[in-house]
């Protein structure tokens, strides 16, 4: 089943095409890489599919419903989360808080709801702790659920953001560059973790630098250069494909990469 689908996809900044014409289908259930050198879109079609970006041209369907052009927080109510490449927490709130803003977004109170704590209010915030815990609990983090985030090791922060992001219930998870700055002791662990992710439900789509992640845990992967994706298929398929690594993985062979 098709979860998510980009179709002819693309967006010019001034005169400049920054993804062109991009077909892009991520079936519900896989983990499927998006790669490609520095510059050459992946971010950016992130962008369009949570609503910070418009395309200039082309749709994007989420559950065979169009999304393009919709709000971030209404398309993050339909059901699609991310993650970004610089780890962006609360970095002095606790790591329970930061879980629970997670879950705020799919909560009903209003401001007088809040303000008077309401039956609804208090049925809602006791229904996210529950959740939180749940997700803590899950993923490893429960007996740091107090710790301010700031104080946490970089490996763990990484993976507190994906729980927060876990805590909006997404059908559909995006990552961007979740491996960045991680050691290879923290690359394996962050494998398993979206492996697990996965395994609860999930849908992920990947965007990152770390072949060996990449190779490692993606189903399908798509490649794109300068804008165009130049190739389509398994890690197999994709580590002997010559465009490719003409375009980007000899490249990063040369570099040590």
């Amino acid at each position: 089943m098709r979860l998510l689908e980009t179709k002819q996809l693309t967006i010019r900044f001034g005169g400049l095409t920054a993804v062109d014409h991009v077909d892009l289908v991520v079936n519900k259930g896989e983990i499927v890489g998006l790669i490609g050198p520095n510059g050459s879109g992946k971010t950016t079609i992130f962008n369009m599919v949570t609503g910070i970006y418009t395309p200039t041209e082309g749709e994007i369907l989420f559950g065979g419903q169009p999304i393009h052009g919709a709000k971030p927080h209404v398309i993050t109510e339909r059901g699609i989360s991310r993650t970004f490449q610089n780890i962006r927490l609360f970095q002095s709130l606790s790591v329970m808080e930061n879980v629970l803003i997670g879950c705020h977004c799919r909560m009903k109170q209003n401001f007088f709801d809040d303000l008077l704590a309401t039956k609804k209010f208090l049925h809602e915030e006791s229904q996210a702790r529950r959740t939180a815990i749940e997700l803590l609990d899950v993923f490893g983090l429960l007996d740091l659920q107090h710790e301010t985030a700031r104080n946490l090791p970089y490996g763990l922060q990484r993976k507190l953001e994906i729980v927060r992001a876990l805590a909006s219930k997404p059908e559909l998870l995006l990552l961007d560059e979740p491996a960045a700055g991680m050691n290879p002791q923290e690359s394996l662990a962050l494998m398993a973790l979206i492996r697990q992710v996965r395994d609860r439900g999930v849908t992920v789509l990947l965007v990152e630098h770390d072949m060996k992640v990449v190779m490692g845990i993606c189903e399908r992967i798509a490649v794109l250069n300068y804008g165009r994706k130049i190739a389509e298929g398994t890690a197999a398929e994709i580590q002997s494909n010559e465009e490719v690594i003409q375009a980007y993985l000899g490249r990063q062979a040369k570099t040590g990469a």
